[in-house]
């Protein structure tokens, strides 16, 4: 299946560290952004709604997926 190949079903020790790593590079980078488009007053509203719309998408995808 798809999602064995997304999780590292399968995969060697290396593999899953790597996957483990980009995992966490991509969340700092992202956390990084955020703090930056927050930091910006101009842009301060603009972004906690979108975070707030992203983090609403997100519970509710999470409740409405199987």
């Amino acid at each position: 299946r798809l999602t064995d190949l997304h999780k590292g079903a399968d995969a060697g020790s290396p593999w899953k560290r790597l996957i483990d790593a980009t995992s966490i590079l991509l969340m700092l980078i992202s956390l990084t952004g955020l703090i930056l488009w927050v930091a910006l007053p101009r842009r301060l509203k603009l972004g906690l709604v979108c975070v707030a719309a992203a983090l609403g998408a997100g519970v509710g995808l999470y409740l409405l997926v199987p």
